[in-house]
């Protein structure tokens, strides 16, 4: 069950990846308390997506954040329509970038990427089950009904 929905148009940002950050650690601080790991894994896969889609792909770039019962997807909306490349760890070990979805991969439960009229999404499913401080408020059954 959807418990909180938002999406962020990160295109127009002068600093695209800290206003990632600071989007998701607001958004998920107001449902968890702030200090848990979970807010931290999903930091750093929101950096990752967006960090991917500004180097990589072609704007309008939204990142979106899905709170559910049991799981949290953060989801990077970008209009390339072209799959992402997965570094190859035998192709350049020196090198100081291309290790990002790897890092996504890592923390993440499940991943994906979707294409939906010209558009690319790329999602992170993090486990939240077992989480005793999801705050209680209203549940969203239906995502597109999900505002902020």
């Amino acid at each position: 069950m959807l418990f909180h929905a938002v999406t962020v148009d990160l295109t127009d940002h002068s600093l695209p990846i800290s206003a990632a950050r600071t989007h998701t650690r607001d958004t998920l601080a107001e449902h968890w308390y702030p200090d848990h790991a979970l807010i931290d894994d999903a930091i750093a896969v929101a950096s990752e997506l967006t960090a991917n889609a500004f180097k990589h792909a072609l704007p309008p770039v939204f990142l979106s954040l899905n709170i559910f019962s049991e799981s949290l997807v953060v989801a990077l909306t970008d209009s390339l329509p072209r799959h992402p490349v997965y570094w190859d760890r035998h192709s350049d070990s020196k090198s100081e970038s291309g290790r990002g979805l790897l890092i996504v991969k890592k923390l993440s439960r499940t991943q994906g990427c979707e294409m939906r009229h010209k558009r690319k999404t790329v999602w992170a499913q993090l486990n939240t089950s077992g989480i005793a401080s999801l705050k209680t408020g209203h549940y969203i059954t239906d995502l597109r009904t999900a505002r902020t």
